[in-house]
């Protein structure tokens, strides 16, 4: 394993992401910018794009939501409840919590933002790849990060005690569960010594599950039982991914009542629209929907996996979340040059090269339907033909 160590606000940075070419698909760091991508292909109608770049499921939103949305625009002349109280309420009976351990933030970006402002920490811990937001809520503010580079062979999961040690500095440390862009799961025994060797050290870890509700056992992985007072443990959830909904930004974040209460005190006043709070109490209760896209997932994402990694020269990863990572192994071939081409012909992928620990040769696609799915592979295909 690999440790780096990233610049300071304001000095040079050597990530991809730092690209701020006009045309640059991911010069904000993410998926599923729609508005840059038009501008480079030049799309006329982007009702026939595939988006395979943002981790959203194609079998959302539930129909509930636009029947919430539908009867909550009455109350838009109504500035919505600061303390997202309905809301925080069901969360906290959902995830046997207490309402002070939760706070509902916009989307899951304003809780890791958050997390890095009330925790204040003096050093930041990542395992790359991964979320390219947990390194720069840290960089923005100055604050030196400490980032592991995990390798594939390894299958992203290094060796808890090259973890502690590499992260000796560090008093906030970040692990996605599934993590970003790999789709790995960390062993619950992996994940549990690795946390409470953290926390003897008085370190706090932010563990992302913002893709767990696509995971089957999510009842027994989900660390939000695990939330309480004595220990420096948050939790970061995501209302985005399951349900499609990253129009309205809804996420929350739970962890020890004091650290809530600072982040609560420094989150932008209304930082959750009315509407977002209304969808959000609705889908808490949907149940039926996420059993329905774990089924449907799980037979699709192994289709997708098995038919794109049969392409010569395509090798594609395990994962426990919506979307794969996959490496080209083709001389010469850049998941860049695979962007452009799928690019022009109204398909979108996520480049890897912005991911630090990844090479321009990596790149992610989102699971979608299985029709979408075959124009994509047969697409790859079409291109990995001609190199």
């Amino acid at each position: 394993m690999l440790v780096q160590e990233t610049a300071r606000a304001g000095e040079e940075q050597e990530r991809g992401v730092a690209d701020e070419s006009a045309d640059a698909l991911e010069r904000y760091g993410h998926g599923g910018d729609w508005v840059t991508a038009r501008q480079r292909f030049g799309w006329r109608d982007d009702g026939k794009v595939l988006d395979f770049s943002a981790n959203l499921n194609p079998l959302g939103p539930p129909p509930s939501v636009k029947a919430v949305l539908a009867d909550a625009l009455r109350w838009v002349t109504r500035y919505p409840d600061p303390a997202c109280r309905a809301l925080r309420a069901r969360l906290a009976r959902r995830y046997g919590l207490d309402a002070e351990h939760v706070l509902v933030t916009s989307g899951g970006a304003e809780g890791i933002d958050l997390v890095v402002a009330a925790a204040a920490p003096r050093r930041v811990g990542v395992i790359a790849p991964s979320f390219g937001e947990y390194e720069e809520a840290a960089r923005k503010r100055g604050i030196p990060v400490t980032v592991l580079i995990a390798r594939p062979e390894d299958g992203f999961v290094p060796d808890p005690s090259a973890v502690v040690d590499g992260f000796r500095e560090a008093d906030l440390v970040f692990f996605g569960q599934p993590n970003n862009p790999t789709g790995h799961l960390y062993p619950p025994v992996w994940l549990r010594d690795v946390l409470e060797a953290l926390w003897r050290r008085g370190a706090v870890t932010a563990v992302d599950e913002a893709f767990l509700d696509f995971v089957p056992d999510e009842d027994e992985r989900t660390l939000l039982s695990h939330v309480a007072d004595d220990r420096p443990l948050v939790v970061l959830r995501s209302f985005t991914k399951m349900f499609a909904i990253p129009g309205l930004r809804l996420g929350f974040v739970a962890g020890p009542r004091p650290l809530i209460a600072r982040m609560a005190a420094l989150q932008v006043p209304w930082s959750v629209g009315g509407l977002a709070q209304a969808v959000g109490e609705a889908l808490v209760e949907e149940e039926a929907f996420v059993v329905e896209t774990r089924r449907w997932l799980a037979q699709t994402r192994a289709k997708l996996a098995a038919d794109l990694g049969g392409v010569p020269g395509v090798t594609v990863f395990p994962s426990a979340a919506n979307y794969l990572l996959f490496r080209l192994d083709l001389p010469g071939a850049t998941v860049r040059d695979l962007q452009e081409a799928l690019g022009r012909k109204g398909i979108l992928i996520r480049s890897g090269h912005t991911f630090r620990g990844l090479s321009a040769a990596w790149g992610r696609v989102a699971v979608r339907t299985e029709g979408e799915n075959d124009v994509l592979v047969e697409a790859i295909r079409a291109w990995a033909a001609e190199r």
